[in-house]
């Protein structure tokens, strides 16, 4: 098993995946221009600063980032701007917010790239305009008003005709943050790194990116009490701080409130400074509380919802489970990425699901192997977001010409081989060699999206001892045990996945 696991990744290119990377602060091309606005607000701690971040975990992360970075500025007359409706776009209240109080300067994240005839009236105003940010967007550094400063990955990637700057938009505030705090010998918590993070899983950031991975090891080898208390207060005694309790426990619960437009209760947990103790261990209860009832309403519409399946595609209409159940919540239109992402994974192909929102449809695209299908997209329809999983809006009348030009696009890009198949590791000893067990766990932190998941295939024999608990079933496998939702029969071939969760844990996979 050793020498398979090291081989394939050597096979692949992967092996640089095990090596620890040191955290480097680097350079963006706009980067002076940044600096100087740094300086401005530093320079006079009474301007009145704005904070906009992105409708989702990554601009929230932003939000959060950006908040302390100010402290660390000395500026303390700073507004966040509350979330009050599910937008993707810059929000235009807040523009009307920033106009009409007269702010000095206004720090967006996460959005805004593609908006420049909203910069360019904002700064009409005398307010001054920064946006971090990563999403495609059709200008260039130069196309922007000289009042507005703007570092976004895309653009970088653009000027060097390369794909490495593939970071969420709190990890590159987090990078340019912490630069010109270093720069100007400034305290800035490397524990922020650990929005940082939360950020990369949460866009499916793609983790062989050297940055990346070092913006993990800042972040998880973190110690526990220090890291930020919107975090901390998530985590139990069985829990680490890592990409599956990102992936699997904090950040589906951030985009609960957000699908869910619960903003009174994100806006009070993550913003209310005058909550005591108790007030803030009653929000996590509701938060918790509301996840569930999540969870529960994405199940209800995957398994009520028609489904269109094409050669690589799967397309529903979200109506189609709500008009079976007519009291499922009238928000659903905001689950269509969610239930994408699990048609995706049941059927193996990419995934679209819509819903009509007013005078149009709006939907999501979902691929789980990192296809990109946005610069395809884009040529039938609005679509905006990242290679794989991305917002889609169509007028209603266009509705049947897109499923035309669909058909076409699965018809000429037939795929025969599935990029990004899992590596599997045959394993027919008793006992699991504990090193490399240790390394595919560490590797498969960094796994998903682009870099395939490493799993053991290996069957259950009879000296391996199972025993159940309240939670789920286990068998012993020399120092390790693998863990089911549901009892095994012995002979069973089993796929496990060895993930890092407080120590490494083998999750039975099917």
């Amino acid at each position: 098993m050793q020498t398979d696991f090291y081989d394939a990744l050597e096979d692949r290119g992967l092996q640089t995946l095990l090596r620890r990377v040191e955290y480097k602060p680097q350079l963006f091309h706009n980067y002076n221009k940044m600096r100087e606005v740094f300086r401005e607000i530093m320079g006079n701690p009474n301007c009145k600063v704005l904070i906009i971040g992105d409708y989702d975990v990554d601009g929230l992360m932003y939000v959060l980032e950006t908040r302390e970075f100010l402290k660390t500025l000395g500026c303390e007359n700073y507004v966040v701007f509350p979330y009050w409706r599910r937008t993707h776009e810059l929000d235009k209240e807040a523009v009307r917010y920033c106009v009409q109080n007269n702010f000095d300067f206004v720090l967006i994240g996460d959005t805004g790239s593609s908006d420049i005839s909203t910069l360019e009236e904002i700064t009409k105003y005398g307010i001054k305009v920064v946006v971090i940010d990563h999403h495609v967007c059709d200008y260039t550094y130069e196309q922007y008003p000289e009042d507005v400063t703007i570092i976004n990955s895309y653009l970088e990637n653009q000027i060097e005709q390369c794909n490495k700057y593939a970071y969420s938009a709190a990890a590159l505030a987090y990078v340019i943050y912490d630069y010109y705090a270093q720069e100007h010998m400034l305290y800035y918590d490397n524990a922020i790194s650990a929005y940082a993070l939360i950020s990369l899983y949460s866009d499916c950031m793609d983790m062989s990116n050297d940055l990346n991975r070092a913006i993990y090891y800042k972040a998880c080898y973190t110690e526990r009490e220090n890291l930020p208390s919107y975090v901390l207060h998530f985590l139990n005694e069985y829990q680490s701080f890592n990409a599956r309790f990102i992936g699997f426990w904090y950040a589906p619960r951030i985009n609960a409130l957000f699908r869910g437009e619960n903003f009174e209760l994100l806006n009070e947990y993550f913003f209310d400074d005058t909550l005591d103790v108790v007030q803030r261990a009653k929000c996590i209860e509701m938060i918790n509380a509301y996840y569930k009832t999540s969870r529960e309403l994405t199940k209800q519409l995957v398994d009520l919802i028609d489904v269109r399946e094409y050669e690589n595609f799967v397309v529903a209409d979200l109506m189609s489970a709500v008009n079976k159940n007519k009291h499922l919540d009238k928000k659903a239109y905001n689950y269509t990425g969610l239930v994408a992402n699990k048609l995706s994974e049941r059927y193996c192909k990419t995934a679209i699901v819509y819903c009509q929102y007013n005078n149009f449809y709006k939907g999501s695209v979902r691929d789980l192997y990192g296809k990109n299908y946005l610069s395809i997209f884009r040529h039938i329809c609005y679509a905006a977001g990242h290679n794989s999983a991305f917002g889609i809006k169509i007028n209603l009348l266009d509705m049947p010409s897109f499923l035309s030009k669909l058909e076409r696009i699965d018809n000429r890009y037939s795929i025969t081989t599935i990029p990004n198949e899992p590596i599997v590791i045959q394993y027919e000893y008793a006992s699991p060699d504990c090193a490399t067990i240790e390394d595919m766990a560490l590797y498969n932190e960094f796994s998903g999206n682009t870099i395939p998941v490493v799993y053991l295939y290996k069957k259950l024999i009879g000296d391996m001892k199972g025993s159940q608990n309240a939670y789920y079933y286990k068998y012993d496998w020399g120092d390790y045990f693998i863990q089911s939702d549901y009892a095994i029969e012995f002979g069973t071939k089993m796929l496990i996945k060895p993930i890092r969760s407080g120590r490494t844990k083998l999750l039975y996979q099917g």
